[in-house]
């Protein structure tokens, strides 16, 4: 394998000797890895530190001292830890230069503060995932936070269950207002600046390949979004662009933004899905996070309403008079789990298929309802030129329709509105 080495521009013939040899050394212990496993209260441990080994009679061939280089979360409530053995005093003696070497001055630790945990009833926004789910994060608890575990229960008082151990997540406000934008292109010309305050929460690394997968979403204000781009401006500020918008059923909340609005990053590896039943709609969860040092935030009271199991809304609202006199109104379903990406109904989730349809009293969004028919199993529906006259005393030239699909524990979700021209 090879290995790229940063040196010093000269060197003298001994330097370079020794330099190598101890590159050679290294080589040589690294080739033993270690693997194991750490508690939650080991998580101030970082790659890059050492840790000394007891003896043990059952490991002869473990060293003394172990040089930690990855570390990651597994199991829950424990860390996944990969080191390589370490010798004290391997790299004294590869120093260049004659001159004793100025002691280096530490920026002071950042400081821990208590972690808060945000709950967010979404529809799914990674998979694999349980459906229906609750996304929780950890945010809050100052820059010196490296992970908390979040925790519920169904009383204020206990008994608590882990939910995850999660590092914080990047959340912020945004400092510039979002336009609105296309929902079906993606959209170049808007953009946002967001203030997370804390640099290291985020991923500077997002590419276009992240937005087209569904990696980099964000959740601003109440539309879901990805982005393509996101570019540091200063300390703690983004810039995120390059989005493609209203995701997951969002397109209602385009042009509902605001300055100092609420910004999560939904980045799949700082947040967890847990899951809960549709029977459990109206129940109040408790949620709490726990930093390593053992503080306990603020308790996070969250009413499951079931707003993340709403079906979205229909597309392709449209209508067409018929020869008889009738009017066949149709429309495409979209499905919380699929979306509608190809014009085409998508495979359904719900149990059964059920719509509401509205016939306006006016081609007005905000006007009457002049009839409502519930529609099973077909996403059409024939408007009788009787039914027209007794709704109109006419055949109306225009229509303004609603229609929204109904799920089975959550009744009607959001409507789609269109005015035509049958």
């Amino acid at each position: 394998d090879r290995q790229a080495v940063e040196l010093p521009l000269v060197l003298t013939a001994d330097e370079a000797a020794r330099i190598a040899r101890t590159l050679a050394d290294e080589a040589l212990v690294g080739r033993d890895r270690w693997r194991f496993r750490l508690g939650f209260g080991d998580l101030l441990l970082e790659p890059g530190d050492v840790i000394a080994l007891a003896p043990d009679p059952r490991l002869p061939m473990m060293p003394a001292r172990l040089r930690i280089e990855r570390m990651a979360f597994g199991t829950p409530g424990l860390i996944e830890v990969e080191a390589v053995a370490d010798h004290d005093g391997l790299h004294a003696t590869a120093r260049p230069g004659a001159d004793d070497i100025a002691p280096v001055t530490t920026a002071p630790a950042r400081a821990e503060g208590l972690a808060e945990v945000t709950v967010l009833d979404l529809p799914p926004v990674v998979e694999p995932a349980p459906d229906p789910g609750l996304v929780v994060m950890v945010t809050g608890g100052g820059g010196g936070l490296r992970a908390a575990r979040v925790e519920v229960a169904d009383r204020a008082d206990g008994p608590w269950r882990e939910v995850a151990v999660l590092a914080p997540a990047a959340s912020g406000t945004a400092t510039t207002l979002l336009a609105t934008g296309p929902a079906t292109l993606r959209d170049d010309l808007a953009s946002v600046t967001v203030d997370f305050g804390d640099d290291l929460r985020v991923d500077a690394g997002i590419t276009e390949a992240d937005a087209e997968s569904g990696r980099s979403l964000a959740l601003i204000g109440a539309e879901i979004l990805s982005f393509g781009a996101i570019e540091r401006l200063s300390a703690g500020l983004w810039r995120l662009s390059r989005l493609r918008r209203g995701l997951r059923g969002t397109e209602a909340a385009i042009g509902a933004h605001a300055i100092g609005e609420t910004v999560h990053l939904l980045d799949p590896e700082r947040l967890a899905i847990m899951g809960w039943r549709p029977a459990d709609i109206g129940a109040v969860l408790h949620f709490r996070a726990v930093t390593p040092a053992g503080a306990i935030g603020p308790t996070r009271i969250h009413s499951l309403t079931g707003a993340g199991l709403r079906p979205f809304r229909p597309v392709d609202l449209q209508a067409k008079r018929q020869t008889d006199g009738s009017v066949l109104i149709r429309w495409l379903r979209a499905d919380r789990l699929a979306g509608w990406t190809d014009g085409a109904d998508e495979p359904m989730s719900e149990t059964a298929e059920r719509y509401q349809l509205d016939i306006l009293a006016s081609p007005i969004e905000t006007a009457a309802i002049r009839r409502t028919v519930i529609v099973e199993g077909a996403g059409s529906w024939s408007y009788s030129a009787a039914q027209q006259y007794a709704d109109f005393f006419t055949s109306p030239a225009t229509l303004g329709l609603k229609v929204a699909q109904i799920g089975a524990a959550t009744g009607p979700g959001p409507a789609r509105y269109a005015t035509v021209v049958p």
